[in-house]
């Protein structure tokens, strides 16, 4: 590499940290925990449940607050538990952050935030992991209460709790903690209060409108129309209103909001009380009569914007057409209809305080979508592209496993080719390009150019990835039906090309078949699709491609028929929750059940010339299932201990242990029995099971004492689904799994698309790389769709399974 250019990118990086961090973020701390003094720490913060007194920690580095944690001196001890009275409105917090220090890594769990409000509490919570700063952050959105809190806008103390490991139970440590504060994005999405059918538009608008502007790198939050009137709006400089008709009240404050300097954008809606304030007309409702060309496409006419794209598709079907009135308002954008012609409507108006589409955002043309969406935003608020700069920055940085450019340089040097070094060239241009760009004030341009760099060192980092021989590489696939529904074909094939050697369908769940079942409802997919089992292995034997079939055990499913569920629940067959909630998930316990389960999987095995079946929520839902009156007799009957207090004595008291060991004997039963009868009618057939990451706290928690099963022999793979953006946990879970199971192979689930993390596609190479670094066997990515077959598969083809392997069964 050229070294006067790795000079000037060394440069250019210190500039464009420095431009990029000169603006203060949104925040505001709710306590910095920097004291001089115990005294004065232990004035603020007081311990409880046995946490001994707080300590002032002091060093060259700075100060923090210190809590002790005496797992081993005082085993009775679950957490720490520390407390502070506070005034403060917390309505427009979006999310909280805190530093964390663990002496002791292994010896806890997570750390739970609590904000104490009257007669309740919100709280939320983090997982810890590793040694040395980390910086926490829990989103507002995922703070429950307990018990009956008055409200965010009146919170009067704050608890911080940290969780013993059920694995460490003789570890002392210490937690250092420092600045706690309250956090939240410049723009802010407004949503009605109502989820009735007639704001479905504004609720799919408003997911459209975050996803495009999480994916540039604006930061985004979500308010309702009712919580502005308790200052949720708070320092905010920018609202999107998807689809709204707020009530007055809530109107009179967004005026307030534009009058003194805020900015809006809205969606074929403008209430009344803001079209004075923003320029625009009310909106004039437009329908292509019959026959008549539909609308298609928006057309341009602003040359003075940055980044504003000629054109986009949009095949809007109706219209709330505007005009400009005044505050310097035009129409940027006029709709073309299907013939390609000019209409008289407007399509996008923009004002010194606003703009205006005269539809909702649609996803047709994406890509073109968010330059439109970036160019009109940065209009309104011009810093907005420093923010998307500032983000491209911070995701040029992390590239696959890689948290730095250092590190990103230091892990591929030896493996780059030509073509490997020459992007790394190229991108420093880029980096240096984009430096100079956002000096000079011209934001579309850098977020250009520092995209070019980050796309070039991802090129870079998929090229230097080796591809070994012998591996498993699999796909769980959700549907049933394929990436391609009705094609499996095509999306076997496409997997064999990318490298992949296992595909794990879910062909069967606790209540319904995509298939001709003798046992199971057969699904409305079979009805209109034919035999699923029978297309995806025609197709995958032409292509050499293993399947395993995959049932969610227990649980029917939004697909199952609802009269099965009904005969399943009158026939006293589902699980009870501990409050006597009756539920949809068959009872493990339950005889019928336990046979239902066992016919189901093994007609697949006796029907089909299949690789594989596939255990999935294998387990009980929570620890608050199953407390049935048929599960009392049963677990009365299976240990011989008598129970005075039901469901407590179970749930919480003197029998709980007892009870949590019984639960897991009725998962661990049911896969030795199915494991066991498979191999007797197909020798050779490989039993896995998709399992919960951290054991033991899911044996205590949902039954399923996974290790056990591997080293008893009845599983011959397990896919742990270690489901995070987190690198250090999935490192975490991954060094745990392997110490627990090391007699069968481990192939990792990566959650691509899971509920618990959205990974691009060179994070998903990142998290490979760190399968094989750990030791594991193999991959499985979750889930295999259409869009995952088009942006996640060429990204692991160039890279990690560029050539074939074989699947490893053995350790």
């Amino acid at each position: 590499m050229n070294s006067n250019l790795r000079i000037d990118a060394t440069k250019m990086n210190a500039l464009l940290l420095l431009l990029l961090t000169a603006v203060p973020g949104p925040s505001e701390p709710i306590d910095k925990l920097q004291y001089t003094s115990d005294n004065e720490a232990r004035a603020h913060w007081t311990p409880s449940e046995g946490t001994p007194p707080v300590i002032a920690y002091n060093a060259a580095a700075g100060h923090a607050l210190q809590a002790t944690a005496p797992f081993a001196s005082m085993p009775e001890i679950r957490r720490v538990v520390i407390d502070r009275k506070v005034t403060i409105d917390l309505t427009a917090a979006s999310a909280f952050t805190m530093d964390v220090n663990l002496s002791h890594p292994t010896a806890v769990t997570h750390l739970s935030l609590y904000f104490h409000s009257e007669n309740g509490w919100f709280a939320g919570a983090a997982r810890l992991s590793g040694k040395g700063w980390q910086t926490l952050q829990i989103d507002k959105s995922a703070f429950g209460r307990e018990d009956e809190p008055a409200g965010w806008d009146k919170i009067d103390g704050v608890r911080i709790a940290i969780w013993k490991s059920m694995e460490s139970r003789s570890e002392d440590g210490a937690i250092l903690l420092r600045h706690l504060n309250q956090t939240w994005n410049n723009t802010a999405i407004v949503l009605p209060d109502s989820d009735e059918e007639e704001w479905k538009a504004s609720f799919t608008s408003a997911d459209t409108l975050e996803e495009m502007l999480g994916e540039l790198g604006v930061g985004v939050d979500r308010i309702s129309e009712t919580s502005i009137l308790t200052g949720s709006i708070g320092k905010r400089t920018l609202l999107l209103l998807p689809y709204n008709r707020p009530p007055d009240q809530v109107g009179a404050v967004i005026k307030r909001f534009v009058d003194e300097g805020g900015k809006v954008f809205l969606c074929y809606s403008i209430p009344q009380q803001l079209q004075q304030s923003l320029g625009f007309s009310s909106g004039e409702y437009y329908r292509p009569g019959q026959g008549e060309p539909q609308l298609e496409s928006i057309r341009f006419d602003a040359a003075d914007m940055a980044g504003l794209p000629d054109s986009v598709e949009q095949a809007s079907w109706n219209l709330a057409v505007s005009k400009p009135v005044s505050h310097g308002a035009r129409v940027i954008g006029w709709w073309y209809d299907s013939q390609g012609k000019p209409t008289d409507k407007p399509a996008i108006l923009l004002s010194q305080r606003g703009a205006y589409l005269s539809h909702v955002i649609l996803r047709d043309d994406w890509e073109a979508k968010k330059r439109m969406l970036a160019a009109v935003l940065a209009a309104l608020r011009p810093e907005v592209w420093q923010e998307i700069v500032a983000t491209g920055v911070e995701r040029a940085q992390r590239i696959g496993h890689c948290r730095s450019h250092q590190e990103l340089v230091a892990t591929i040097a030896s493996e780059m080719g030509p073509t490997g070094r020459e992007q790394m060239r190229a991108a420093d241009v880029a980096f240096a390009d984009a430096g100079r760009l956002i000096a000079s004030g011209k934001g579309f341009e850098a977020y250009e150019a520092i995209s070019r760099c980050r796309q070039l060192r991802i090129d870079a980092y998929l090229g230097a990835q080796p591809s070994p021989p012998v591996e498993a590489r699999a796909f769980w696939e959700h549907s049933g039906m394929g990436a391609y529904p009705g094609d499996w074909d095509r999306t076997c094939r496409e997997l064999v090309e990318a490298g992949f050697n296992m595909i794990i369908p879910n062909m069967l769940w606790a209540g319904v078949a995509h298939y001709p079942s003798d046992v199971l409802p057969r699904s409305q997919t079979f009805a209109e699709h034919g035999d699923q089992i029978e297309q995806c292995l025609t197709a995958a034997k032409k292509y050499g491609l293993e399947v395993h079939i995959w049932k969610v055990n227990h649980n029917p499913g939004h697909l199952s028929p609802r009269e099965f569920i009904d005969r399943m629940r009158n026939a006293g067959r589902t699980q009870i929750d501990v409050h006597g909630e009756v539920t949809d998930w068959l009872n493990p316990a339950h005889p019928q059940n336990f046979q239902l389960e066992v016919d189901s999987m093994l007609e697949v095995v006796r029907k089909y010339d299949v690789a594989g079946i596939h255990f999935d929520y294998i387990r009980y839902p929570n620890n608050d299932l199953d407390y049935s009156d048929f599960s009392r007799q049963k677990f009365e009957v299976d240990t011989g201990l008598k129970i005075t207090n039901w469901p407590d004595e179970c749930h919480s008291g003197k029998l709980r242990e007892a009870y949590r060991d019984w639960r897991a004997n009725q998962i661990t039963r049911l896969v030795e029995t199915i494991s066991g009868e498979a191999r007797k009618i197909r020798p050779g057939i490989k039993v896995s099971a998709a399992v919960f990451a951290d054991y033991p706290d899911c044996r205590d928690s949902v039954a399923q004492e996974w290790p056990l099963w591997a080293e008893r022999g009845y599983v011959d793979f397990l896919c742990p689904m270690n489901y995070t953006e987190d690198d250090d946990q999935f490192i975490a879970w991954i060094e745990q799994q392997r110490n627990l199971v090391d007699n069968i192979p481990l192939y990792p689930g990566i959650g691509v698309t899971a509920s618990r993390a959205t990974l691009t596609a060179d994070r998903v190479v990142g998290q490979i790389h760190i399968t094989r670094r750990l030791g594991a066997d193999g991959f499985t990515l979750f889930e295999l769709s259409e869009n995952t077959a088009k942006t996640v598969l060429p990204a692991v083809h160039a890279s990690a399974s560029r050539t074939e392997a074989t699947a490893k069964y053995s350790r």
